[in-house]
């Protein structure tokens, strides 16, 4: 059995309903878990690739929550520079990200934390898992029939898992703040992702069309879009084997726009109006040099929305995408070049 196409827009039809049943289970399972530690000072999430993305998008829903400190590192970095700083705040939070639970780094950063004093939290799908083993508490769901794909219901799953954590800590501390973080208070968000999914898919397609050829392709978003933008990147490299990279808008005008040629675009993610506002200036720099700007976000779809919870709509759109940027080239997902 093989990586398909045909897998990943299966993943994509699977999202709305998966949300249902993500939320269902997380939610409650988070404020048992968070319930034990009120008194935080910080939150550490660790990871790579997709899990690392899916904890820069959620900075903003722990940032709701007031004196809580919180850094998304790659869990070799945090095993390299961040495990040694255990015990320097009253309370920290070492949370290991591994949807499959087979990232041995992960596992690693938390039994270090926990051997240093942390308090630690496995988020992973594998409750049996090392990454699960090595943690005081694990957070984990069940997800039916998940096919060989590039992490897209994964990623979903991480998403979900750390907002349900921070809505939990937001309402240990102040409850004010868990009623905004809370994942229940948004209206009907799985038709929001449902929504994004089949009026979107058309002009995935079309912008793949106009893309295909172009390499390498640009990312970039602000806040919370900035993992979004990461994790866009990564599925259009698994999928279609074209170079993408995931950047903040500032450091494709210093950097990155003097290595990509002219007629490629600056591909902006982001529904929220931060997000948005924070990239205006450099779109109209780039529109001043006759380079092209491409924004993608969820539409009115998410107009309603708040800013944190933007995440799990604005990763839609890029992965059909990446989807029919692999149509187009003929391959299929993690096909060696």
């Amino acid at each position: 059995m093989k990586y398909s196409i045909n897998t990943m827009a299966h993943e994509l039809d699977c999202l709305a309903p998966d949300f249902i049943i993500l939320r269902d289970q997380l939610v409650d399972a988070a404020t048992g878990v968070v319930r034990g530690w009120p008194d935080l000072d910080e939150v550490l999430v660790l990871g790579a690739g997709d899990s690392h993305h899916a904890a820069l998008a959620c900075g903003l829903a722990f940032g709701e929550t007031p004196g809580l400190s919180y850094r998304a590192l790659s869990a070799r970095d945090f095993i390299g520079y961040g495990a040694h700083q255990a015990g320097q705040t009253r309370a920290r939070l070492v949370i290991g990200v591994s949807a499959s639970g087979g990232n041995p780094s992960a596992a690693e950063g938390l039994r270090l934390a926990r051997a240093a004093g942390d308090r630690t939290l496995a988020v992973t799908l594998d409750s049996r898992s090392s990454t699960a083993t090595a943690a005081d508490d694990v957070l984990t769901a069940s997800l039916a029939n998940l096919g060989l794909s590039p992490g897209i219901r994964t990623y979903q799953f991480s998403l979900i898992a750390l907002l349900a954590v921070a809505a939990a800590i937001a309402a240990a501390r102040d409850p004010l703040a868990g009623r905004r973080v809370n994942l229940l208070s948004s209206g009907d968000l799985a038709a929001v992702i449902a929504e994004v999914r089949q009026t979107k898919d058309h002009s995935a397609r079309e912008l793949a069309e106009s893309l295909y050829g172009i390499s390498p392709l640009v990312f970039a978003g602000n806040g919370p879009a900035l993992g979004t933008a990461k994790h866009a990147a990564a599925k259009v490299v698994e999928a279609s084997g074209i170079f993408a990279i995931g950047v903040d808008p500032e450091d494709w005008w210093h950097v990155h726009r003097f290595a990509t040629p002219t007629h490629s675009p600056l591909i902006l993610i982001g529904s929220g109006r931060r997000s948005f506002d924070g990239a205006l200036p450099i779109w109209d720099r780039a529109a001043a040099l006759g380079r092209p700007v491409v924004l993608i976000t969820a539409g009115d779809n998410a107009s309603e929305l708040p800013e944190h919870l933007t995440p799990l709509v604005d990763h839609v759109t890029p992965t059909m995408l990446a989807l029919h940027l692999a149509r187009r080239s003929g391959r299929w997902p993690f096909e060696p070049l």
